[in-house]
């Protein structure tokens, strides 16, 4: 999970880029690993955004990073031109009752 502050009118570049239709989700997708984005917007505070991607299991997507880091690389610099903050929230597992 990931938390985001958009620069000031860049909010639709951000949604579109990160969000589950976007440029990340898209690389993400050559992956079988790889389930979905959600990106939530903050009603509180219009320019926050909670992002979540799902995969397999840590390990397939730190695979996937590895396998792909130039076109990783290159949409992390891009994405960084429409944020003014980015925080990695932590690493989640799903509890299945």
């Amino acid at each position: 999970m990931w938390r985001f502050v958009a620069k000031p009118d860049r909010q639709p570049e951000f949604e579109e880029f990160y969000g589950p239709g976007g440029m990340w989700a898209a690389l993400f997708h050559e992956s079988r690993a790889y389930h979905g984005t959600i990106l939530l917007r903050d009603r509180a505070a219009e320019r926050t955004y909670t992002l979540i991607d799902f995969w397999d299991s840590l390990d397939s997507f730190d695979q996937f990073k590895a396998q792909h880091a130039a076109a990783y690389g290159a949409l992390d610099h891009e994405g960084s031109s429409l944020t003014e903050e980015e925080h990695h929230l932590g690493w989640f597992d799903d509890i299945e009752a």
